[in-house]
């Protein structure tokens, strides 16, 4: 027969087991709980880069003149301002799939250079108002250098203008859905002679797909496949344009179309208007050159 005094012993110290217990679990849970509770960076429709620094895309510490509540400029028609006098070359990586209807991008001085990196993508998208992509030294307060690169893949879900006269490289894959008009062009009269060039290299992973209309209106665009490699470099366009039938007043200036080493036939409709097309295989050039002016 157990004596009340042990039976009082035995109740307490399984109530305090269990007290102990309880208080391990709820312990365990505010740890786990504080573990996976972070406050989501909230995107909106401005923002101006304003750090001498790279970074993550979506850090708020790199970022001004956003809107009220938000932490990085990212959303159907948002703009991005990436102009800064930086002392370096600047990595702004993707950390997250960033969507813009504008991007100004560039150097203030022409010395350094941006990259773009990362595994997320960036996405032109103006609401069917049609996005840009501003690299323009005309801009007030940009003038970017000759060496920045989009190394991250690229879709189009609007029709897009780079208006440039500095160089793009572009280190990744452009998509779209088969509809958009990607034009490159150079709106600086002052400027024309500058012409960009933009790169798509097969060897850095840099290739264009389901585009319905390339125009090229001034400066290079250049397709550089891999020798030997069949299909290295098909140009996913349904139809190219060659200039726009103006005649410039140097041959520097005429747009071009610079085909390397694609190893492959090509099947978009060209249509020439005014330029050179150029077509690279192995060292040896075989070029065609056509001007026409009204």
């Amino acid at each position: 027969m157990l004596n009340p005094m042990d039976v009082h012993s035995v109740v307490k110290r399984g109530v305090a087991s269990r007290l102990k217990f309880l208080g391990q679990a709820v312990a365990m849970l505010l740890v786990v709980g504080s573990g996976a509770v972070h406050a989501q960076a909230v995107p909106g429709l401005n923002g101006d880069w304003n750090v001498n620094a790279g970074g993550n895309w979506t850090d708020i510490a790199n970022w001004t003149s956003l809107d009220p509540s938000t932490d990085y400029p990212s959303g159907i028609g948002a703009t991005a301002i990436m102009v800064h006098a930086i002392s370096g070359d600047r990595t702004i990586t993707l950390d997250t799939d960033i969507t813009l209807g504008t991007l100004r991008l560039g150097d203030n001085n022409g010395s350094h250079d941006f990259f773009f990196s990362g595994s997320n993508s960036l996405i032109f998208d103006n609401g069917g108002a049609g996005a840009l992509f501003d690299h323009n030294s005309q801009t007030a307060g940009l003038n970017p250098s000759q060496g920045d690169r989009i190394q991250v893949a690229v879709q189009l879900n609007d029709d897009l203008v780079i208006d440039s006269n500095r160089n793009l490289e572009f280190r990744g894959q452009w998509t779209g859905t088969g509809v958009e008009t990607l034009t490159l062009s150079n709106t600086n009269p002052a400027g024309i002679k500058n012409d960009a060039r933009y790169l798509w290299q097969d060897s850095q992973g840099g290739h264009l797909s389901n585009i319905g209309i390339l125009n090229i209106i001034n400066g290079e665009a250049r397709f550089d496949g891999t020798s030997g490699v069949a299909d290295s470099q098909l140009i996913g366009a349904n139809t190219i344009n060659l200039g726009n039938g103006i005649l410039q007043t140097d041959s520097d200036v005429f747009p071009r179309l610079f085909l390397v080493n694609t190893e492959t036939t090509q099947t978009a409709a060209l249509n020439v208007n005014a330029g050179w097309l150029i077509i690279e295989q192995v060292g040896r050039r075989h070029a065609a050159v056509v001007r026409c002016g009204q």
